[in-house]
């Protein structure tokens, strides 16, 4: 019997309001919530990394889904002024369709080609969206598309790509961009390297392997059961790598690239290679701020206190209001900050200190089961979300359990 999707009325009621909530804040009343039992990303990266506890993952999956497209909309606005002005798509590397999920509500299906290795991927697509579906190939030479495309974009494929294959499909994908398009593509930097083995690092401390001479380093092993570590790995790069092959792309003219570090999940840097002039040299992606509760408690009086914290991962920016909701209603409440050091190892080379936050709310307002959301505006303007519910019973000093946050 054929496992059935992961569905919003599988979760527990509070997850379910949590992610309908976002989508509410996110302005995507229409997305497609159900995952594929076959999406690798969520059944071997995602649900593992939570200890297989759904509905944390599932969150996760639409939040980074969600993320994604944030990025996609901030290039195409900059790029090109709306979805208007853009004509056909590809998203190469597409999978089970997180990125799909939201093109379909700002361009027409017909507008919309996607491809990958997985034969299956594809055929759900097209059943669940109706848009234009190609089987890649391991081969960039046989890859069977012959048109061209506004944007052309390569989420986490680069990242996973051996050195040979990562020239063969940045020249096959940057041929498929169109005069006036863009070709976006991550990658993860040199600086995301892991730790060297166990029997080094008792030799030498803690050291991170070293990236390759050319400026490329791969490992081969990934989250993929089924793709050959000889197409499919882990890779690692410097950006004089990546320039040295962006400018092979046209040795006889310059190509312009403008480069985004964790810009895409926070991890991987995205790179956006243009056909025409780059008009807008000083254009940077703007990253939601990220967080999450730590504990809720009484407070003097009849309160209740919560804590919890935040950081904020735009360059030159910072937090600069709070805004706390009840039940979906604003409620007007100060919020304290200290500095939260004790998260900074989380975001190596973050440019702003991780704070502490913490509020009090009148003990009559916290029913059981309310959900309550804080959320973060950055002088960017980028906004982020943390949720938790209030527990039943009797609320006692401790860390909150059942929580999300993006």
């Amino acid at each position: 019997m054929t496992k059935q999707n992961f569905e919003l009325i599988d979760l527990n009621s509070d997850f379910q309001r949590f992610v309908e909530d976002l989508l509410l804040r996110k302005n995507a009343k229409h997305f497609f919530t159900e995952i594929s039992p076959e999406d690798e990303m969520f059944a071997n990266a995602i649900l593992p990394g939570y200890k297989n506890e759904v509905n944390i993952s599932f969150f996760r999956y639409i939040e980074s889904a969600l993320g994604m497209f944030d990025v996609y909309q901030q290039l195409v606005e900059t790029y090109f002024g709306d979805f208007a002005n853009v004509d056909k798509v590809l998203d190469f590397g597409s999978g089970y369709g997180r990125l799909t999920r939201s093109l379909t509500q700002h361009l027409p299906a017909k507008n919309i080609w996607v491809s990958d290795l997985y034969s299956d991927a594809m055929t759900w697509q097209e059943q669940v969206f109706g848009v234009n579906t190609v089987v890649s190939t391991k081969d960039p030479g046989q890859f069977p598309l012959d048109q061209s495309f506004s944007v052309v974009f390569v989420g986490s494929v680069f990242s996973h790509l051996p050195d040979e294959l990562f020239q063969r499909w940045l020249r096959r994908l940057y041929d498929l961009t169109s005069p006036d398009g863009v070709l976006v593509f991550s990658v993860h930097d040199e600086k995301l390297l892991p730790a060297t083995s166990r029997k080094r690092m008792i030799i030498w401390g803690r050291k991170r392997e070293r990236i390759g001479k050319n400026g490329i380093r791969y490992f081969a092993s990934s989250e993929s059961d089924s793709l050959g570590t000889d197409i499919y790995g882990m890779t690692y790069v410097t950006e004089a790598y990546v320039r040295k092959s962006v400018e092979q792309l046209d040795p006889i003219r310059r190509v312009q690239y403008q480069r985004f570090p964790k810009a895409l999940y926070q991890t991987q840097d995205i790179y956006v290679v243009a056909k025409k002039a780059i008009e807008n040299p000083d254009f940077t992606i703007k990253i939601p701020p990220r967080g999450g509760f730590l504990a809720m408690f009484p407070d003097a009086g009849e309160s209740i206190k919560f804590s919890g914290w935040t950081i904020d991962l735009n360059q030159g920016h910072q937090i600069i209001r709070f805004a706390v909701f009840c039940d979906s209603v604003r409620i007007q409440v100060s919020t304290n900050t200290t500095d939260y050091e004790e998260a900074l190892h989380h975001y190596p080379g973050a440019p702003n200190m991780p704070l502490q936050w913490s509020f009090s709310l009148p003990a009559g307002m916290c029913q059981p089961r309310c959900l309550i959301c804080v959320e973060f505006h950055s002088s960017c303007g980028s906004v982020g979300h943390v949720y938790a519910t209030i527990p039943e019973g009797n609320i006692m000093p401790g860390f909150l359990k059942d929580l999300a946050t993006c």
